[in-house]
């Protein structure tokens, strides 16, 4: 009880119920000692399927199996939370997998989400490997018809996808890119100097980078930097073009959806919230690495559907004093 309600509660307020419903007496400190515990517990088990994955024959199981899917989605993401090491907060991975064709509402697709508060370089690959070793989701995921890399144009999204998925595409995620056009043309300093015509430029950029005609959005954002007088509003034009630039290989929309390929960023977004922001970007929150990623790895378990399994295979913990 104590392990399943700190996953969704802080603390102090998980302690409190917990005296109320059972009038057994347990400090903050010993619950998160619990969790602590627990966490640590099934990343341990997860390190240990890694290396089982390894050692067994699964090369020959990919072999084995007949169907597979026609396409997958990788979506990754980071997130920020409160460090009490380091002002600046630390930066958490998320991601979700999913085959796009059970929609669970609000772009959020059924799969599996995983995530990793070290900021692990492998923990991506390693943990698609964890899902196939047990069977669990998808059955055909080391030979699938095409993966899909998706993310918000951070360097290390596109940098796993080229690193450990070699056959895969990467898509900029079509949100982020909008937000990101609008935030350059609609600021106070290039708004000023281009004037009222500032919302047409900027419909016309959307609809180019729709088609995916990026050199002609490229050329024309450059026309417009060099025609502004203010410094800081051509360095936000600059970076808009280097956005861009970087992530080109991710844009053209209409010719994505006419494949009938997934666009939006719903099951990232979703995915983020759940696992990360419910439960540590609350006010006053602070962080150590191990605590916030045991914590983490716990919520993983409820939200994919594993916390009876978990706790089906392992003996009790020992109760609180």
């Amino acid at each position: 009880m104590i392990v399943l309600c700190s996953i969704s509660w802080p603390y102090e307020e998980t302690v409190r119920v917990i005296e109320e419903l059972t009038k057994v007496e347990v400090s903050s400190k010993e619950a998160q000692l619990i969790v602590g515990e627990e966490g640590e517990r099934v990343r341990e088990e997860e390190r240990e399927e890694i290396e089982e994955f390894y050692e067994g024959s699964w090369k020959e199981r990919v072999e084995e199996v007949k169907e597979s899917p026609e396409r997958i989605y990788i979506e990754l993401d980071g997130v920020y939370i409160n460090d009490r090491e380091n002002e600046r907060g630390m930066e958490g991975k998320v991601g979700v997998i999913h085959l796009g064709v059970e929609e669970i509402g609000g772009g959020w697709w059924r799969g599996y989400m995983w995530g990793d508060m070290k900021a692990v370089r492998n923990w991506v690959r390693e943990y698609i490997m964890r899902l196939f070793r047990r069977g669990s989701f998808p059955k055909g995921i080391m030979n699938t018809g095409e993966i899909i890399v998706k993310g918000d144009g951070a360097g290390w999204i596109k940098g796993i996808g080229e690193e450990y998925f070699l056959e895969s595409r990467y898509i900029l995620d079509w949100y982020h890119l909008r937000e990101k056009v609008w935030r350059a043309i609609g600021s106070r300093r290039v708004r000023e100097e281009i004037g009222e015509g500032y919302e047409e430029i900027g419909r016309w950029l959307l609809g180019k980078l729709w088609r995916g005609e990026v050199e002609e959005v490229l050329g024309r954002l450059k026309e417009i930097r060099d025609g502004l007088e203010k410094e800081e509003g051509r360095e936000k034009l600059e970076e808009l073009r280097k956005y861009i630039q970087n992530n080109e290989e991710g844009i053209g929309y209409a010719q994505l959806e006419e494949e009938g390929i997934v666009i939006g960023s719903g099951g990232i977004e979703k995915g983020v919230d759940l696992l990360v922001c419910r439960r540590q970007k609350r006010r006053g929150m602070s962080w150590t690495r191990e605590g916030a990623d045991k914590l983490l790895a716990l919520r993983l378990l409820y939200f994919n559907h594993r916390w009876d399994d978990h706790w089906q295979q392992r003996s009790p913990l020992p109760k609180a004093a």
